[in-house]
């Protein structure tokens, strides 16, 4: 944490955004200085303090042949029972039983995202996500997913992320086994017909359309524009339009089909599967399944044999903590994989992120000024005048993170964020407050992948903290050269991690599709045991190294 803050007093590492009402009057620009989408950062809930209470594992004759089974550690206090599972094909399972949960849910994740758009098909990724829904092999009915799924109490969805693509569902209890038989044809069988691939184009149109009026996503790609690395893969168009799909045709299903066949198996997929059933049961389901999905990459499948999507996918709230890129001298998640679970003979490939992951940071202070203004030197300003009216100013930091496992372990931006938003006499925020600046801070991570973070501290403005917002920032910073300067006292992470604690010991249990959305996102950045506990722990004592 304190190598983090270093790196962050160092004004060269800084890219900000101002919004204000489009009728403000703005001041004159002294820094750069951009408002992005700011995300509560992935705070509090356990501490490797807490009793934690293991699943039973299944007797040894119950796991099949070729399946390795984990214990979970969980919360004592969780009423629900775990176990991990891995199958002959690579894939693990997370199964959770909770007698009373009112539905059943399950969902997937694919490790593969809008990094890994080839260039000359920008938002295939995305694209690739929607046609999954639209037709299989065994139900080739563009609309026999959704429609079985709504007619028995339940909901459907999917979101494309940099680095994984994650698809959800939940469904009334009872039908959790024909739900399952479709979903597994998703990734086993898809058709990506002709027509569907001409026709979903005018669905990504539309979600793009619909970006162009989110202030969000408009300060993201600005980022992108005046700060990106060229050819980095992070600064690509990761929606895509009709122009960059070629109106589904050009290629664009060939394109589908090598890009699926590349990325889309079992060795780099995680499943999270939820429902009142026994975990027997459970793994029953999982195994009859999702054993038959491919395990290497291949040629694409014959064209009979592959899918598309019709339903459009809910707006992330926040972005789930990502993965995989592959440092030199770390181990990659397969072979995290190997190193944590008995011998399985498993063909497994490179991940996605291996194309990508040696090109570096994605955003540098010493790029050009964009919006064809030429390069300016650092630091230089961007205004911003938002669709819908507010007052903000942010700082984003593009951090290189060196040793990723003591990132996860230790989660700096919760101590970060403890800092920055706390509100007792003498913190930051009260600071703001007293002067009339500012009304809130909110800190979190944008992005994470094992060798960059892409960190923001957001704060809200008054109208008087707008007209003075190089005032406003000047607070910021000169509070990070505090903390560097005398240090970051050892409570503040001791305090997290009891915080932390308390929170996992005592959280209410979360509904299925959000409790499977959640783990199958994390379930690839720790081993099974810690699928549950890993993304909640704060290790380490008197603060992070």
């Amino acid at each position: 944490f304190a190598q983090q803050i270093r790196r962050m007093t160092r004004s060269a590492q800084l890219c900000i955004f101002a919004l204000a009402s489009p009728a403000a009057a703005l001041p004159p620009a002294h820094g750069l200085w951009i408002n992005r989408r700011t995300l509560l950062s992935h705070g509090a809930a356990a501490s490797v303090l807490l009793p934690l209470r293991k699943a039973p594992a299944a007797a040894p004759a119950a796991a099949g042949a070729g399946v390795a089974v984990y214990e979970i550690a969980s919360a004592a206090l969780d009423r629900r029972s775990y176990r991990g599972l891995r199958l002959a094909n690579g894939l693990q399972v997370l199964l959770a039983s909770d007698p009373a949960a009112g539905k059943a849910a399950a969902a997937m994740n694919v490790a593969v995202g809008s990094m890994s758009n080839p260039e000359a098909w920008q938002g295939l990724a995305h694209f690739c996500e929607h046609m999954l829904f639209l037709g299989t092999a065994s139900y080739p009915d563009e609309g026999d997913f959704e429609s079985y799924i709504a007619s028995n109490g339940g909901s459907n969805n999917a979101y494309t992320d940099s680095e994984e693509t994650v698809y959800f569902f939940d469904v009334g209890a009872g039908a959790l086994p024909g739900a399952l038989a479709r979903f597994s044809d998703f990734f086993a069988a898809p058709l990506f017909t002709e027509s569907a691939t001409a026709r979903e184009v005018a669905a990504i149109e539309s979600e793009h359309s619909k970006n162009i009026q989110s202030d969000g996503w408009r300060t993201e790609q600005l980022l992108r524009a005046t700060r990106g690395v060229s050819g980095h893969p992070y600064n690509g168009f990761f929606t895509g339009n009709r122009a960059t799909l070629r109106d589904g045709g050009g290629g664009a299903r060939a394109a589908l089909l090598d890009f699926y066949g590349e990325y889309y198996r079992a060795d780099q997929m995680d499943l999270s599967l939820l429902g009142p059933q026994s975990l027997d049961e459970l793994q029953r389901l999982a195994t009859e399944q999702f054993s038959r999905l491919p395990s290497r990459p291949g040629p694409p499948q014959p064209l009979s044999l592959m899918s598309p999507f019709v339903v459009h996918r809910l707006a992330l709230v926040h972005r789930l903590l990502l993965i995989r890129p592959f440092i030199p001298g770390t181990r990659l998640p397969c072979q995290r994989r190997a190193a944590m679970s008995p011998p399985i003979a498993i063909p497994i490939g490179p991940p996605a992120s291996a194309k990508y992951d040696p090109l570096g940071l994605p955003l540098s202070p010493d790029q050009g000024g964009g919006l064809g203004s030429g390069a300016v030197a650092s630091p230089f300003a961007t205004l911003v005048v938002p669709v819908r009216e507010q007052r903000a100013v942010s700082a984003t930091w593009c951090l290189p993170v060196a040793d990723f496992d003591t990132w996860l372990a230790c989660k700096p931006q919760v101590a970060l964020s403890q800092l920055l938003t706390a509100r007792a006499d003498g913190s930051l925020l009260s600071l703001l407050k007293r002067k009339g600046l500012g009304t809130a801070i909110e800190v979190g991570v944008e992005e994470q992948t094992r060798s960059f973070a892409v960190v923001t501290a957001s704060l809200a403005l008054t109208e008087a903290g707008l007209a003075a917002w190089p005032t406003a920032m000047g607070h910021l910073f000169s509070y990070l050269r505090l903390c560097r300067e005398k240090g970051v006292p050892s409570h503040v992470f001791d305090d997290a991690k009891a915080l932390a604690q308390l929170g996992f010991r005592y959280a209410e249990p979360s509904q299925p599709q959000a409790f499977v959305t959640a783990t199958a996102a994390s379930m690839p950045l720790y081993r099974p045991a810690a699928w549950l506990s890993g993304p909640s722990l704060l290790e380490g004592a008197g603060g992070p190294p």
